[in-house]
């Protein structure tokens, strides 16, 4: 495989140029450089979700280790009111834990 002649731009552009007979620019589009062309689109990486709901006794510890899986740490917690969401990253899996 031999590469394409590589040309002078300015002399192509002066040959488009002169080949219009009318006062309007020269329009001409660069060719695509092809080993570009071939590298595919970057695509941002997709981790698989688990949606999880964490249920049990009152005061039992879960909004505690909600936290301390989301922060790497032991929060003072109050008493729950509602439910709390967070969403984790751990081993390339993306967890949704709801704690009722």
């Amino acid at each position: 495989l031999d590469p394409a002649p590589i040309t002078d731009v300015a002399a192509q552009e002066d040959q488009t140029t002169a080949k219009n007979d009318t006062n309007e620019p020269a329009t001409s589009t660069p060719a695509m450089d092809p080993v570009a062309s071939e590298i595919p689109p970057v695509q941002p990486e997709v981790l698989p979700e688990i949606r999880c709901v964490m249920v049990g006794l009152d005061a039992g510890g879960k909004t505690s280790l909600l936290y301390k899986m989301k922060l790497g740490e032991v929060v003072t917690t109050i008493p729950t009111i509602g439910f709390n969401v967070e969403t984790i990253e751990y081993s390339k899996v993306r967890f949704t834990i709801c704690d009722v």
